[in-house]
């Protein structure tokens, strides 16, 4: 087993705290443009942000990943129990260095809570877009189709069944 290097762990713990922060910033901005996109209704860079944002969550899994690492590498060290987080090893760290990863661990409640509203508008809006496009699309079906047939706006086929005097190539749109 190695010796574990107490002064490099924390380094590594810092250092990716950090990075991760920095991740989470950046999905911030990326949720925001996403807003702005909608509002805009500019599809092309709604779908650039999603898939901005697709790739940063992966990058944020594997800053997860090792977090978790870390942390389980100190909760050894310590001698705490397994399920212990990053905020009960606080308590184990030095002053400065706990002063520096409370404020990590506040930004990222700050973050997280900022997503979880931002996401949450987002979604309300696409609802909304959603909701205006069916009801233009109702609307329009009801003045150019004539009511013997056709799609609805949920695709559901309302086809009147065929006379039997009819013709099987009814020319009738």
């Amino acid at each position: 087993m190695e010796q574990f290097d107490y002064v490099e762990q924390v380094e590594r713990l810092h250092d990716t705290l950090e990075a991760e922060a920095a991740e989470y910033r950046r999905l911030v901005l990326l949720t925001e443009n996403e807003r702005d996109a909608i509002l805009q209704n500019d599809i092309d860079t709604l779908n650039a942000t999603v898939e901005a944002k697709e790739t940063l969550t992966v990058h944020l899994a594997r800053w997860a990943q090792k977090r978790e690492y870390l942390t389980a590498c100190f909760v050894r060290e310590f001698g705490l129990p397994e399920t212990s987080t990053l905020t009960d090893l606080l308590a184990h760290f030095e002053e400065t260095l706990a002063q520096k990863l409370t404020a990590l661990r506040e930004e990222f409640i700050n973050l997280v809570e900022r997503l979880i509203t931002l996401n949450h508008g987002n979604q309300l809006l696409l609802r909304s877009e959603l909701v205006r496009v069916e009801s233009t699309f109702d609307y329009i079906a009801r003045t150019v189709i004539k009511p013997d047939g056709h799609y609805t706006a949920r695709g559901a086929a309302t086809m009147q069944p065929q006379r039997k005097t009819d013709s099987i190539f009814n020319w009738q749109i």
